[in-house]
């Protein structure tokens, strides 16, 4: 699962095409995975079912070196996972432009995940989106460009070897429903080992452009949301047309049916700082998290390079909730976690979480966020059933 709720905003923007300077230095052996090392929902299944394509690819910019480990296409997104030396924000520094088969890609829109994994290296996922459909296997040029110190502008390319994953389902939809005068076509659904995403089509107000939030339903269960985003045409008579990707926690099994909703709702004006903390002393314990509801730990299990906790959330925003909370011995010590805390079954919310080993497990204590409870003005929901 993720560390929260990720906030992917995609824009179509229009490729850069220029003469640039090439730099492809190739070297064995492998680097570690990025999509190991980043723990992502989906991410973990790419690595265990081998399903990434793995690339060395070196980018020198300045003192940053950036290493391109993998690639993933699964005919949604194409998904490039690179380490930044050292570590630091560099995206904010410099912009992507991408060529297929040697001709530039008109419309796409990226969003940039990054995690530190230690003070010296950045672990990145790059989703690259585009506004046209891709053959099975293309040859992706990346163009990296940055301002150096001297702000001139430098450039570098790398070349990677794209292909679609198997195992990618899609099921065309003819869905319209409005929400306070936007209005939405519901296009397709489609499947696959990275993400569930719902594509459709919106006609929304410049006022409520950003206050939409999208989930996703199985059997009454909420899906975890990894994102949303679109692109398309300028305003017009106050209303922006876009073409929108709605991105879930991937599936193991097809379901018969799911439930779509858009919400509109207005976030808390302040958050809160508040900590509840509580000794984990006896088991099952439970801890308020403020308004949106709570969570019970059930176990605790100690190994040498790791402890576990096993816990179960109630509430309106369960994948926050999941993640909301970390440990503290009595010599003040916190733990955070290690990487996204996962979910354990698929009809209840219950988690596994885990940390690095705590030096007094007897002394531990949880500390939750006290989290606001967002307002829902206004909601609609699509059933969309599936013939398999």
């Amino acid at each position: 699962m993720l560390f929260g709720k990720l906030s992917i905003i995609l824009s179509l923007v229009t490729s850069l095409s220029a003469s640039l300077d090439h730099t492809n230095n190739t070297e064995k052996p492998y680097p570690t995975s990025v999509f190991q090392q980043m723990h992502t929902m989906g991410f973990d299944t790419s690595s265990k079912y081998k399903l990434s394509t793995k690339v060395n690819q070196k980018i020198q910019l300045e003192d940053t070196t950036i290493t391109i480990t993998d690639v993933l296409y699964d005919g949604i997104n194409i998904y490039i996972g690179y380490q930044t030396r050292p570590y630091n924000k560099v995206y904010h520094d410099y912009h992507f432009s991408f060529k297929v088969n040697g001709k530039p890609m008109d419309g796409f829109g990226y969003s940039i995940d990054q995690r530190k994994i230690n003070n010296s290296q950045g672990a990145n996922i790059l989703t690259l989106t585009p506004r046209n459909p891709l053959n099975s296997e293309f040859e992706l040029s990346l163009y990296l460009n940055q301002k150096n110190s001297k702000q001139n502008l430098t450039s570098s390319m790398v070349e990677l070897p794209i292909k679609k994953i198997k195992g990618v389902k899609s099921y065309s939809l003819s869905l319209n429903k409005s929400l306070q005068g936007n209005r939405y076509s519901i296009k397709k659904v489609v499947f696959s080992p990275i993400v569930t995403a719902i594509i459709f089509d919106a006609e929304i107000s410049v006022h409520d452009h950003n206050s939409i939030k999208y989930l996703l339903f199985n059997n009454e269960i909420m899906l975890n949301p990894l994102g949303s985003g679109g692109g398309g045409g300028p305003e017009k008579d106050g209303k922006i047309v876009t073409r929108n990707i709605a991105r879930f926690e991937p599936l193991e099994k097809l379901p018969k049916r799911l439930v779509f909703q858009a919400v509109k709702v207005q976030n808390p004006k302040n958050g809160s700082n508040k900590l509840l903390e509580k000794p984990l002393s006896k088991l099952p314990l439970s801890l308020k998290q403020g308004e949106v509801g709570s969570i019970k730990v059930t176990e605790i299990k100690n190994g040498k390079n790791y402890t576990k906790i096993y816990y179960e959330v109630e509430g309106k925003e369960p994948y926050k909730q999941a993640t909301a909370f970390f440990l503290k011995d009595d010599a003040n010590q916190k733990y955070d976690m290690l990487k996204p805390p996962d979910r354990l079954s698929d009809d209840e919310y219950k988690f596994v979480a885990t940390f690095e080993p705590t030096n007094q497990t007897d002394n531990l204590s949880i500390v939750s966020a006290q989290l606001k409870k967002p307002v829902s003005i206004d909601t609609f929901k699509v059933e969309i059933k599936l013939e398999k």
